[in-house]
């Protein structure tokens, strides 16, 4: 597959009448019609987070936000026509709260934009790292603030703390590539306590803007980080995708991972890492590239949705220690468990089930227990065929810990289409 998407390119150039550019399909069916709100609106993703739309018209002083699906899939937009953004489009994260949760759980992590990931939690004085690939560290006790949350292409930065015995050593490391196209945005940020608890922020979201037309970018796309809480470790910034013959504007784009804030100095948080800005086009014009944070990676069209339709990649967590999760299953994102405090070391089989991933492939299994450095396990390699496989993790947690969170990814799986730089 890698080596077809040049000679396509190739084809569609030379069979273009001169002076006009490849079309670049979408694949919008358009079945929702035009987008074109006059006031703020958020959209429910549907299970595959693909959203088709006719054409897209987003209004100076209007705002779009999405409500994560079950599987926390990234937003794709796709129009059959052309794409205007005079507005807002935003999938950024959201900062930590003080809101109470499940197994004593006291301050919440702010909440990661659609594909993105959660803040760390906070129980009493002890702290969560921040969930997804590449989580910040959290404080185990004592006056320390939380590290800061990876994007997919840079690590998250150490928070500041004032008792480095309870501070983590563990930052948010990247866990992508800008010549591939990720399937997650930025992770959250670590937990953090001094004189009261911090939860770390959320990171930001990852959508794909497609048109068979063409996108124009006056107004502004973000997902950035989840802002400061603080003590709380930043959200890593996420992923935003352009995809159309021809994108244009003096918009802003946006995937920051500490917009706005003091971070990582006097006992704040550490900044989340800045995420991915990715412009595919063959005509780039306008003040686009000098208005995007952290900067742009630009290259030729490819397939807005990187797989077929019906060949969604997922991973799932079906049992932990021979029990059924009674949460949802999503590719590359957290699985909630309920806190549990253990009166001794626990060893424990993690069941994992993978559709549409090539076999062979190794995943990572996370424990994320409050108060505890992050448990990180490999499974066996994934058994059986394409369209279904298994594997097999074996955790071990320590005593005295409460469980938060177990996760599961697959770290550098090529997809069907895998995107090359040019």
């Amino acid at each position: 597959m890698k080596a077809s998407l040049p000679a396509l390119f190739l084809l569609l150039l030379v069979a273009a009448p001169a002076g006009a550019q490849p079309l670049v399909e979408s694949g919008s069916t358009g079945a929702l019609g035009p987008l074109a709100p006059s006031f703020d609106t958020t959209i429910p993703l549907p299970e595959d987070g693909v959203l088709h739309y006719t054409t897209v018209d987003i209004p100076v002083g209007v705002t779009v936000t999405f409500v994560r699906n079950a599987d926390n899939t990234p937003v794709y937009l796709l129009a059959s026509d052309d794409v205007v953004i005079r507005g807002t489009i935003d999938v950024s994260g959201k900062a930590g709260t003080a809101t109470a949760g499940l197994g004593g759980v006291t301050h919440l992590g702010g909440v990661g934009g659609p594909g993105g990931s959660d803040g760390g939690s906070v129980n009493g004085t002890v702290a969560q790292f921040g969930l997804g690939p590449g989580g910040g560290g959290a404080n185990n006790g004592g006056d320390t603030a939380g590290n800061g949350g990876a994007s997919p292409i840079e690590n998250g930065d150490r928070g500041v703390n004032a008792l480095a015995t309870h501070a983590s050593t563990v930052i948010g490391e990247a866990y992508g590539d800008p010549g591939y196209v990720p399937l997650h945005g930025g992770s959250g940020g670590g937990g953090g306590y001094k004189s009261g608890a911090y939860a770390g922020s959320g990171g930001g979201g990852a959508i794909v803007i497609a048109s068979s037309g063409t996108i124009t970018i006056d107004g502004a796309v973000r997902a950035n980080g989840g802002p400061d809480s603080t003590r709380g470790g930043l959200g890593g910034g996420g992923f935003i995708r352009l995809v159309a013959a021809e994108v244009s504007g003096a918009g802003v784009l946006e995937a920051r991972g500490n917009v706005g804030e003091v971070c990582g100095t006097n006992f704040r948080g550490g900044c989340g890492g800045d995420g991915l800005i990715r412009v595919e086009a063959y005509d780039l014009t306008g003040a686009l590239s000098e208005n995007a944070a952290p900067g742009l990676f630009y290259t030729l069209p490819q397939a807005a949705v990187p797989y077929p339709p019906a060949e969604r990649p997922r991973l799932t967590i079906k049992r932990a220690n021979g029990k059924v999760p009674f949460y949802g299953a999503y590719f590359g994102h957290a699985l909630q468990s309920p806190g549990v405090s253990l009166p001794a070391d626990v060893t424990f089989t993690v069941e994992l089930e993978a559709r549409y991933v090539p076999t062979g492939y190794v995943a990572q299994v996370m424990m994320n227990a409050v108060g505890q450095e992050r448990t990180v396990v490999m499974s066996t390699p994934l058994a059986g065929t394409f369209e279904l496989s298994t594997a097999t993790a074996e955790v071990t947690i320590p005593a005295g810990a409460k469980l938060g969170v177990l996760e599961a990814w697959l770290p550098n799986v090529p997809l069907p289409l895998p995107v090359t730089p040019p």
